[in-house]
């Protein structure tokens, strides 16, 4: 997917008119078409390439993560030890999927951010360091066990998008996943989040500008055209 997405960057990104003619009337209906009835699948080349920035730009976060091995290897054994008592604690190979459910409200318009509570946050992150705590001060800490209780509170620290530990979550979706009614996210994953709105936001109005495609479409403005196509590729460029 990854080397799919830079092939097609470099014909849309760098080549306008290849751009513009992706935008006929018969390719922009086709696509409404496709989108509205979630046929995704069925979207031609370029509303599909479009999709791929916005799954790659909420999925920026995780896949640029710059923790050393050795960090990365514990954070997913202690998963691994608090999956087993919390059968909802966060794992690493749900990020893909939850990515492709935030694209999907975002097409439907219908996701929802709001600010967290500072005191919740602040609630959350105190439950974690006095279990912590507690555990420092235990003579025998090699008889301490990972219980629910404490697999629970350190879940609510796990942003379940890039899936980095021990973070406060100032974000919250209006998203089901799994169990949950709202998903938690830290604020690197938001601003991405916002930057693939963005995106989504202009290339919707590309599709909805039937009456300026109309005028550019003709021999006469095909000068106009061409600059358009180059701005627009400079966009998509930005973005990707």
């Amino acid at each position: 997917k990854d080397l799919q997405m830079v092939s097609s960057l470099q014909v849309y990104g760098s080549n306008g008119d290849i751009l513009i003619d992706s935008m006929t009337a018969v390719i922009r209906a086709q696509t409404r078409k496709s989108l509205r009835k979630e046929h995704y699948s069925a979207l031609p080349a370029f509303a599909q390439f479009v999709l791929q920035i916005m799954n790659a730009l909420v999925l920026k976060p995780y896949n640029s993560q710059s923790a050393m091995a050795s960090d990365r290897d514990r954070d997913r054994n202690l998963a691994t030890v608090l999956s087993e008592q919390y059968a909802e604690f966060p794992m690493q190979n749900d990020c893909q999927q939850l990515a492709c459910m935030i694209v999907f409200y975002i097409l439907k318009s219908a996701l929802q951010i709001e600010r967290r509570s500072e005191v919740m946050m602040e609630n959350e992150q105190q439950h974690v360091q006095t279990i912590n705590t507690n555990t420092n001060s235990n003579l025998n800490k090699e008889r301490f066990v990972y219980d629910l209780q404490y697999a629970k509170c350190y879940a609510k620290l796990v942003c379940r998008l890039c899936w980095k530990h021990n973070q406060r979550l100032p974000h919250c979706l209006n998203i089901q996943y799994k169990k949950e009614n709202t998903v938690n996210i830290c604020d690197e994953c938001h601003l991405w989040i916002l930057t693939c709105q963005r995106l989504w936001r202009f290339y919707e109005a590309m599709l909805e500008w039937d009456e300026g495609w109309q005028i550019l479409f003709t021999e006469k403005h095909e000068q106009s055209k061409s600059v358009l196509g180059v701005l627009c590729a400079i966009v998509i460029r930005h973005y990707s």
